[in-house]
C-alpha cells in the first residue's frame, strides 16, 4: 500500500523538464524479487524511506512535489522560461502543464501544508523565521553511505515555497558533504 500510495503521488516519475539527462526516480519496488541485498525491500523499508533513505530524486524532482503542495495539490511540470524573444518578437510562448490534478486530498494537502509551515513556527527551522515574510519547508539531513559504518560525510538541505498563505516562488538549497555543521537547519536553511 505504501509502495502504491508514492506511485499514486507522482514522484516515482520524471518531472519532464526540458533538461537532457534528467534521471528517473528510483524507489524500491516491493514486488522486485530479483532485486540485490542492497535493493531488497525490506522491515525497514518503510520508515527508512519516509525519512528519505532507500530512494533516489533530484533535487528538481523533490522541489517539484513541494511546488504541488503549495499548488493546493496539483503537480506542474517545471518550466525554465515563459517565452522565448528573438529580436523583439516573441517565436515561442510555453504555457504551464499539468502532470496531476491532485496527488492527494484536499485535507491532507492542507494538512502537509500546515506541518510544512510549522517546520519554520515551531520546528527544525523555527530559528530561521525572518520578519515580514512567512514561509513554509522542511529542513533535511542525508548521512550520504548510511549503510557503512564510521562514515562522516552527510548532505544538507532545505526545500520550501513562500510566501505560506499564497505562494509565488519555490527553491529547494543542497549543500552537498559540508565541513563543520551538517545539519539542514543550519547549513542551507540560512542560504534558503
Amino acid at each position: 500500500r505504501f509502495y502504491n500510495s508514492l506511485k499514486k503521488l507522482g514522484v516515482m516519475q520524471k518531472t519532464g523538464v526540458e533538461i537532457d539527462g534528467e534521471p528517473s526516480p528510483y524507489f524500491k519496488n516491493p514486488a522486485d524479487k530479483k532485486a540485490t541485498i542492497v535493493n531488497r525491500w525490506g522491515g525497514t523499508t518503510v520508515p527508512w524511506v519516509s525519512h528519505g533513505y532507500e530512494l533516489s530524486m533530484t533535487p528538481l524532482q523533490i522541489l517539484n512535489v513541494y511546488n504541488a503542495i503549495a499548488n493546493d495539490g496539483k503537480l506542474m511540470k517545471p518550466f525554465l522560461t515563459k517565452e522565448i524573444i528573438k529580436e523583439g518578437e516573441t517565436i515561442k510562448q510555453v504555457k504551464p502543464i499539468v502532470l496531476k490534478n491532485q496527488i492527494a486530498s484536499p485535507s491532507t494537502v492542507l494538512k502537509v501544508k500546515e506541518l510544512l509551515k510549522a517546520v519554520v513556527e515551531s520546528g527544525t527551522a523555527s530559528k530561521l523565521k525572518v520578519d515580514n515574510i512567512s514561509y513554509s519547508g522542511k529542513t533535511g539531513t542525508t548521512k550520504i553511505n548510511y549503510w557503512k559504518p564510521n562514515t562522516k560525510e552527510y548532505n544538507a538541505s532545505f526545500a520550501g515555497y513562500f510566501p505560506s498563505e499564497n505562494p509565488v516562488y519555490s527553491m529547494i538549497v543542497v549543500v552537498y558533504n559540508p565541513k563543520g555543521s551538517f545539519y539542514g537547519a543550519q547549513v542551507a536553511g540560512p542560504v534558503f
